[in-house]
């Protein structure tokens, strides 16, 4: 988890579309630690390893245990499932 005083978030996503990483990069150009990002497509998986390389991709489990935010950025129609 980060250090609250600093006001950084350790941020978790769960999508690996082009919102998902998208928003990644501009939350850590704005000094957050993204911890992993999850993708379940070989097409988000090139798009998360091209764009945010040094971010891990971790399953859901994982991002959920150790991030102070998490991210939901998946189609609407998959939030149910």
């Amino acid at each position: 988890m980060s250090d609250s005083r600093s006001g950084r978030l350790s941020i978790g996503i769960i999508g690996g579309g082009p919102v998902g990483v998208v928003l990644g990069q501009a939350l850590a150009s704005a000094g957050h630690q993204l911890i992993g990002i999850s993708a379940v497509s070989s097409e988000n998986i090139d798009r998360i390893e091209a764009m945010l390389p040094e971010v891990a991709l971790l399953d859901v489990p994982a991002i959920i245990q150790e991030a102070d935010l998490v991210l939901l950025s998946i189609p609407a129609n998959e939030l149910e499932a």
